[in-house]
């Protein structure tokens, strides 16, 4: 998507940056034209120094273990220890880096490319992670880019039938404990009990 020439590709980069432009744009942020030229120049950056899908499929090549002193001087950019102990990771004997020179090189970023481009980075994919929750106009913004413009889909699901989902993959269980304690007597565990029981044994006697 970052390096493709192609017009298609370069279609697609164009209505990014309209997107993150309209977030900023949505949340009250100020100058997002600007803001999102220079999130879509660090991004280019990185995607210039990942790997290729080949690469990344090679298992002995992005199986590197290695100490936590090896990390640090594979990429001193990083202030690894910080993003350990806010990751509630504390300090590993070792660790596991797949992507060695791209480490590196998005390391060195951190230093070369500006603290304010940083925060816009991260407070544009902070909206837009959280574009889901937001009110409306955020929620039709992210599934017009990633939805309808990436992958051809006309029509979102209402967002009654998305939240029902989230509830029921977050709190599923638990939901679903309250409805049986209000609307399962014990009389009908007792025959659902026994209905399992037989069925039970009509398939052993089979």
């Amino acid at each position: 998507y970052y390096l493709r020439q192609d017009e298609r590709f370069a279609g697609y980069r164009d209505a990014y940056l309209q997107y993150i432009a309209l977030l900023f744009e949505l949340a009250g942020i100020a100058d997002g034209e600007a803001k999102a030229d220079a999130i879509m120049a660090l991004e280019t950056q990185l995607a210039e120094v990942h790997w290729t899908p080949a690469e990344n499929r090679d298992v002995e090549k992005t199986y590197n273990p290695m100490t936590l002193a090896e990390a640090k001087e594979l990429a001193p950019g990083f202030d690894w220890d910080t993003v350990l102990a806010e990751a509630n990771l504390g300090s590993p004997e070792t660790l596991v880096v797949e992507q060695t020179t791209a480490i590196t090189a998005s390391g060195a970023l951190t230093h070369s490319v500006s603290l304010d481009t940083w925060k816009d980075y991260l407070k544009f994919h902070f909206i837009n992670d959280s574009a889901v929750y937001l009110p409306k106009a955020f929620d039709d913004a992210r599934f017009e880019m990633f939805s309808k413009t990436l992958t051809g889909t006309l029509e979102q699901r209402d967002r009654w039938k998305r939240g029902v989902q989230l509830l029921n993959r977050s709190m599923g269980e638990a939901v679903g404990q309250v409805y049986v304690e209000r609307h399962f007597p014990p009389e009908s565990r007792v025959q659902i009990t026994e209905l399992v029981n037989n069925l039970s044994a009509a398939m052993e006697e089979r």
